[in-house]
């Protein structure tokens, strides 16, 4: 894939990176490269953003608990109607009778959210099968330098791992990336759901980074396949240059090849505009500790998390680019990567592999008031273009081949 493609259409993008000093935009968890736009005005502790209406889908809150018992992965009950006030305050007590997807601790206490639903939890405490796993599988693709592979994702002592390591793959084509790839001398690992089943939601996940100098890029985000096709993404990378910050970003493209900072077409422009550092929790380290990274997505805003602490608000059509909340379904995505170059992640040349992220577990609650996903039963309920051209790897009955 040419990296350096210009793109004849709108794409509008926001970085943010919540530390001292300043960093140069995101290459995004998706696997792009280049310096897009950012837009919007923000808004710490978690208040609305300047310039914008008032959110919709509630405030969030932590002021109760999911109790989990008996067998998991029982399909859902009917989802009760949350378009009233009545019906919103049984969908958050149905929370506590649901079945939940995943692999949930029996009798485990998880936490609630107004205004959400526990649909999916991963406490990573067996190993899951990557190739037969009814939600989750991994991907094939190139990402900056790093190739991913079903080898560098471990499971063990109730924790996942992805592994940055030497290894050579050659040029080839990848399911994932829908299209041929380069040769590359280093291997990575993405986890990622099958289809793009989820959209408006809290995502979250207690995260470590790795300890070690030099770059490399651990995340956790959304991202709608196929690749760049209708180009959806929200997420969180942890990265090796900022050990005691973290980056976000909101992406939107349609039809791309990948990410630049210029386009050949004069009347596609995309300035750059700074954003403000964001307070973190004191004593962050993304290094040092697990910590709990979060993102509350709802049609005109997004809200970032840190061990609960809201830290950023995102709306929608606020700011220079009038930048939109990503409104299609995506799938939900871990990985583990390092760049080609220091423009982001940190500089290769200190890098010293192999590298290990840790992840302790993931949640998805469902927003209350998003009748159409998650549905059930999955995948028969989801519309064409979320399933039939979403393939991850070349294990997957019916992947293509070639182009």
């Amino acid at each position: 894939m040419d990296m350096t493609k210009a793109f004849r259409v709108p794409f509008v993008f926001l970085f943010i990176a919540c530390a001292s000093g300043s960093k140069s935009p995101s290459a995004g968890a998706g696997g792009t490269g280049g310096s897009i736009a950012t837009g919007g005005s923000t808004a710490t502790g978690g208040s609305t953003a300047t310039g914008g209406s008032t959110a919709t889908g509630g405030s969030t809150a932590t002021g109760g608990s999911t109790a989990i018992g008996g067998a998991t992965g029982a399909p859902d009950a009917a989802a009760p109607d949350a378009s009233n006030a009545s019906d919103a305050s049984d969908a958050a007590s149905d929370a506590t009778t649901l079945a939940i997807k995943g692999h949930p601790t029996p009798g485990k206490v998880y936490p609630t959210h107004d205004g959400f639903t526990l649909y999916v939890v991963e406490e990573f405490d067996q190993p899951l099968d990557l190739d037969s796993d009814p939600i989750w599988t991994w991907s094939d693709a190139l990402v900056g330098a790093t190739r991913f592979g079903k080898d560098a994702i471990a499971f063990a002592d109730g924790k996942m791992t992805i592994t940055v390591s030497q290894g050579d793959t050659p040029a080839g084509y990848s399911v994932s990336k829908t299209g041929d790839v380069m040769a590359t001398h280093i291997k990575g690992g993405e986890l990622r759901s099958r289809y793009n089943l989820f959209r408006w939601g809290r995502y979250e996940a207690s995260i470590k980074a790795p300890t070690a100098p030099g770059n490399y890029i651990l995340s956790l985000f959304s991202f709608r396949t196929p690749h760049y096709q209708e180009w959806r993404e929200i997420d969180w990378e942890l990265i090796g240059s900022y050990p005691k910050s973290v980056s976000t970003n909101l992406i939107i493209g349609q039809n791309m090849q990948g990410w630049a900072a210029t386009a050949e077409d004069p009347s596609v422009t995309y300035p750059f505009e700074a954003q403000p550092a964001m307070a973190l929790p004191t004593g962050f380290d993304s290094q040092a500790a697990f910590h709990t990274y979060a993102f509350e997505a709802l049609p005109d805003h997004v809200t970032f998390y840190v061990d609960d602490v809201p830290i950023r608000t995102k709306m929608t059509g606020v700011g220079k680019n009038n930048l939109l909340v990503p409104e299609r379904s995506m799938k939900a995505m871990m990985n583990h990567w390092v760049n080609t170059d220091a423009s982001f992640g940190g500089d290769p040349a200190k890098t010293k592999l192999p590298m290990t992220g840790e992840y302790d577990w993931f949640r998805f609650y469902r927003w209350n008031d998003d009748k159409n996903y998650p549905c059930e039963p999955v995948p028969a309920c989801l519309p064409a273009d979320d399933k039939d051209l979403s393939f991850n790897n070349p294990n997957e009955p019916g992947a293509p081949t070639g182009p």
